[in-house]
This record gives C-alpha cells, structure tokens and sequence, in this order.
C-alpha cells in the first residue's frame, strides 16, 4: 500500500511538473533528495522545452544536484538554473561544474544562481575549470558561499581565457585574501567580457593593498569592466568607481 502511494505521489509530481511550461518554479516546497531525483526525471522528459529551472530553498543537498547534473544533457535549452540555498557543497558543485563542462557546446545555461550554500575550494576550482573554454554562461553568483583564495585563484583563472561570462558574484566569501585579489587583478588585464565583478563583504574579505593596488592596476588595461565592488560602497568602492567612470568619460570622448 504505502508503496503504492509513493508511486502515485511521484506521478503526480512529475506531470505537475512536465505540464508547468517553460518555467518550472519549485522553490520553498520543502523538497528532499528523493524529490529533487524526480525532478530529475521528470526534466529528462521534457527536452527542449525547458528553459528555467527553480528550486531554491529546498534541502535537496549534494545528491539532489547531483542527480540535476545528470540530467542537463536532457535540457539543451535550459537558460537559467537557479539552486540557491539547497545545503549543496562540494561534491554536488563539483558534478555541476563537470556536467555543464561535458555538455558544452549543446547546453545553453546563461544565469547560474548559487547563492547561499556551503561550496568552498574545491567547487569553486570545479566552476574554474568549466569556464576555461567557452561556454553560454553569462552571470554567475556564487555569493554568501564557503571560497577561499584557491578557488577564487582557480576562477580567475578559468576567466583569462573565458569571453561569454559578463558578471561573477562573490560577496560575503570571507577569506578571499590578497592571493585571490591578485589573482582576479590578473584576470582583469586579460578578460575582455566581465562587466560586474563583486567581491565585497560586510566584515572583511581580508583584500588590502597588495589585492588592492593590483586591482586598481587592472582597471587600466580591461576595456569592459564597468562596477567593482570591493568594500560594501566605502570610500575603496567610491575611488574604484571614479576610475571606471573617468575611462568611461575617456572613451566617449
């Protein structure tokens, strides 16, 4: 009987979402990681249809995204997926950054919402390697995450060759450091499509003036940039912006 019951409840939850059109919204339904399995499924079976895909606030944790990731090959049109605060950490960032990798040129993702999970280095080094190539990503957050200089390093690097990707967010990612400051100051002189960079943090992203005079250096040389936040709109942010904004002046004129 009772397995009777969960064969009819996932039905159910797998038509609800096949017929819901381009947009499957299914944030705050206090989904698991057998949920987001269905979800998968169900994914599977809608092709080219799906375009977004929503399933923030829901603890469907590593495994859940995993079996997300498993499914992108299924989605070519997919543009934006968006899995803010699912308890994913490493290992599902990792299998997410690989699947996006792997399916490239076919798959399509243009916004890449990771906001508020528990993804430190090694996802972060996972995401650096997937935008060394080419791909349709073209906004990425990754804010109020775990990443410390070696996956901010491992970022800036994939963003030296990278030329889809128009904004990176990384605010309220503590221990930056001056090594991943440098390391994105180095990226700046290179990348020619980052037009947001957020680095900021309300307490203290440990960026000082090695990070910071190299990212000022940078601004020189990077044609497309037009916001750099560093500091929460201190005075660091008022000298920045006055930079992009006298170039800007210069190029108009």
């Amino acid at each position: 009987q009772m397995q009777r019951l969960e064969s009819r409840k996932k039905r159910r939850f797998i038509q609800e979402i096949q017929n819901s059109g381009e947009h499957v919204k299914l944030s705050c339904r206090k989904l698991g990681e057998k949920e987001a399995r269905w979800v998968a499924e169900a994914i599977k079976g809608m092709g080219t249809k799906l375009k977004r895909l929503d399933l923030n606030h829901n603890p469907i944790k590593d495994a859940g995204v995993i079996a997300i990731a498993e499914a992108l090959e299924k989605t070519p049109n997919l543009r934006t997926l968006s899995l803010n605060t699912v308890n994913l950490g490493d290992a599902g960032a990792i299998a997410l950054a690989h699947a996006i990798k792997k399916n490239q040129p076919v798959l399509s993702i243009k916004a890449l919402y990771l906001q508020a999970n528990q993804i430190g280095d090694d996802g972060a080094a996972a995401f650096g390697d997937a935008i060394r190539s080419d791909s349709s990503l073209e906004f990425v957050s990754l804010s109020w995450n775990r990443i410390g200089s070696r996956g901010v390093t491992a970022l800036a690097r994939g963003l030296e060759t990278n030329t889809t990707i128009e904004s990176l967010n990384l605010e309220h990612n503590s221990r930056i450091g001056n090594i991943g400051g440098v390391s994105m100051a180095k990226a700046l002189k290179i990348n020619v499509s980052l037009k947001d960079l957020c680095l900021r943090n309300h307490n203290n992203n440990r960026l000082n003036h090695p990070a910071l005079d190299a990212l000022q250096y940078s601004l020189y040389f990077n044609p497309s940039l037009k916001s750099l936040l560093i500091h929460n709109d201190t005075p660091i942010d008022g000298f920045f912006r006055t930079i992009l904004e006298t170039r800007k002046r210069k190029e108009a004129s």
